[in-house]
């Protein structure tokens, strides 16, 4: 037998004299840029973290005085199902990110590069809670990747039923309202018991762009809106399919508007009930 012959007969040799010269070319090209994201993104997440906000700020959050705290134990199962279904159908189950929605919102929002579109967030609950509380609104890549992080942190940090009783009591919800107990009085005039399934569906739509699905404003897209979330939860077996349809089909009965209520954007940090960095 030849040196030839045995070298051929190694699975490993045969295997990279085989392969076509084009596929070694193309596999070694996907490898360097692999190796190139990984390490521009461990060099951006090194680079922001370095001034990141301390996260045990939100560990130790208490509840302003004078405003409604509702506790995790005492929000109505069909409420949270509703922002569940809305914002982050798999709370329960990541780790503060949702890794595979990320890459969709990256992918839908590369191809919608140009287009008036609203870009798509992509943010987790945790992650929102971050920004309510530590961060600002801008949008920038830098604030995206500080976001990340501190999300991170935070579940490690809290319970997961822990994070999700402070964002309702935080999440601004349009119109003067901060968190679930004000937003109920003030779109419907009803404790957060009191809530029926469009209500709740209805709250849960809030978050994405409160101003935009003002019920007195604009009443079409609130409904659309509403229904929209509606369906979310049938889909993931929060409501049965009749009495959604049930839902959808009602009115978006709410409140009588006063010009006293306040449609303001939201309060500053400063005065979120966290003490001074």
């Amino acid at each position: 037998m030849t040196e030839k012959s045995q070298i051929d007969e190694l699975p490993g040799a045969a295997l990279g004299w085989r392969l076509p010269r084009r596929l070694r070319f193309t596999l070694m090209l996907t490898g360097i840029a692999l190796l190139a994201i990984v390490s521009c993104a461990g060099a951006a997440l090194w680079y922001v973290s370095r001034d990141l906000p301390d996260y045990r700020r939100i560990t130790e959050y208490k509840p302003p005085a004078g405003r409604p705290f509702v506790s995790a134990s005492a929000m109505p199962s069909l409420l949270v199902d509703a922002f569940l279904a809305a914002e982050d159908r798999d709370f329960y189950s990541h780790p503060g990110i949702d890794v595979p929605y990320i890459l969709h919102a990256v992918l839908i929002d590369t191809l919608q590069v140009g287009s008036d579109r609203r870009a798509i967030g992509a943010s987790t609950i945790t992650q929102q809670l971050v920004r309510l509380l530590l961060l600002s609104d801008e949008r920038t890549l830098q604030r995206k990747l500080k976001e990340i992080i501190l999300a991170l942190r935070v579940e490690r940090a809290l319970s997961k039923d822990r994070i999700l009783e402070l964002y309702l009591n935080e999440i601004y919800l349009g119109c003067g309202a901060q968190g679930v107990a004000a937003a109920a009085a003030v779109y419907f005039g009803k404790s957060l018991d009191e809530l029926t399934i469009e209500e709740a569906a209805f709250l849960g739509g809030l978050p994405r762009a409160p101003t935009h699905y003002n019920p007195w404003r604009f009443p079409a897209a609130a409904k659309d809106r509403r229904n929209w979330v509606i369906d979310r939860m049938a889909e993931d077996g929060f409501v049965p399919a009749g009495g959604a349809m049930t839902a959808k089909a009602s009115p978006l009965a709410v409140a009588p508007y006063r010009a006293s209520k306040s449609c303001a954007p939201p309060r500053s940090v400063a005065s979120s009930g966290i003490g001074p960095r």
